[in-house]
């Protein structure tokens, strides 16, 4: 049990002062309640914000992921309980075990790392085809192969209560060193009954981080298995140097933007300072920084330093409902044809459309709930 979560959660009536807190759920474990993996596993695959959402509260990703395969075989090795990709391409690999399995101790790591280990020389044709959303690839297939092979994977263990030793194992194993480019996040899905319990089998399940680890240098892990037995070896190599940049700031940001787009960088800052819905968000992605242009905490335009565009449709009818998203990505077809063909596709922004653009957003924007300032 994490010493940060309590084992009881609180009811309260905020509208009356006096009224008393309450015990509302008190902690329970998957045997309790009658679940066995294969829920968990169905859940997630459902749900996967159920341990994504853990990794992006880290961290460990700023993406958006989608449901790839659930028990997927690896030759030789056993199976994966469920696989992620991200809009990048990035693979999760994806481990449950729940407290009252025996196999969810400290092999339980280094079973998800073999995983991880053999995962590359998976031949391409066995690979799930990628997930589509509204009809097109999620993610582009040639991306999600050059990071297989690279194997820059997040992994993510999960279950109800994670043992103490496999976190410490995680830690000890991965905290200093890492091969690939691995991260390692230790989701626990604690759940949590009604009380009194009425038999009905209602419940919470709190996601919440037992440990994150991300890689400084790299090492080579051997596992090997003998008998019930699995030990990890590490060996130190030298580390590796990155050119990864940081995070630009805003200011940054703008002052490496092209000549020609500082005008219409400048106009986006109207548009925030005269509607209270809009926010810039600044995220590391595809290598490098991306501004994200929200209103209401989604997405609907992505600019980045060298003057390249890109579009999350998806989010449009989130955002803006069904007819106002519906306008707007039709508008986007039009003038970015190419941006606007897959979720990994870029555009130049050039003045002229850049015009155009911000004609589109003001009109948008004044047609959403929140009004100009």
């Amino acid at each position: 049990m994490d010493r940060h979560l309590s084992p009881i959660l609180f009811g309260a009536n905020f509208g009356d002062s006096e009224a008393p807190t309450h015990t509302a759920f008190g902690l329970a474990t998957a045997w309790e309640m009658g679940f066995k993996e294969n829920w968990l596993q169905r859940a997630i695959a459902q749900n996967i914000e159920l341990v994504i959402a853990a990794c992006r509260e880290a961290g460990l990703t700023e993406e958006t992921w989608m449901f790839w395969a659930r028990e997927f075989a690896v030759e030789s090795v056993g199976i994966i309980d469920i696989l992620l990709v991200s809009e990048s391409g990035r693979i999760a690999i994806v481990e449950t075990k729940l407290s009252y399995n025996p196999e969810g101790r400290r092999s339980v790591v280094a079973q998800t790392l073999e995983y991880a280990i053999h995962f590359p020389s998976v031949d391409s044709s066995r690979l799930p085809p990628v997930p589509e959303l509204n009809g097109r690839p999620f993610a582009d297939q040639d991306s999600v192969q050059r990071r297989i092979q690279e194997g820059d994977f997040l992994i993510i263990i999960t279950g109800d209560r994670l043992d103490s030793r496999a976190v410490k194992l995680g830690q000890s194993l991965l905290g200093r060193h890492l091969v690939r480019g691995w991260e390692l996040a230790l989701v626990e899905v604690a759940v949590f009954r009604a009380v009194p319990d009425d038999g009905s089998r209602q419940g919470l399940l709190v996601p919440h981080l037992r440990g994150a680890i991300i890689p400084e240098r790299r090492q080579v892990v051997r596992i090997k298995v003998e008998g019930d037995r699995t030990r990890v070896d590490v060996e130190t190599a030298a580390p590796v140097a990155t050119d990864a940049p940081p995070k630009l700031t805003e200011e940054e940001f703008f002052a490496k933007l092209p000549v020609d787009q500082r005008d219409f960088a400048d106009e986006l800052r109207v548009l925030r300072a005269n509607y209270p819905s809009v926010v810039f968000r600044f995220e590391k992605t595809f290598g490098t920084t991306a501004l994200i242009f929200e209103t209401r905490k989604k997405n609907i335009l992505e600019l980045y330093p060298d003057g390249q565009i890109k579009f999350r449709e998806w989010e449009f009818e989130k955002d803006l409902g069904q007819e106002l998203g519906s306008y707007y990505k039709e508008k986007l077809r039009s003038l970015f044809p190419k941006a606007m063909k897959s979720y990994t596709s870029i555009e130049r922004l050039d003045a002229g459309r850049a015009e155009q653009l911000l004609a589109l957003l003001k009109e948008i924007l004044g047609k959403v709930s929140f009004p100009p300032t």
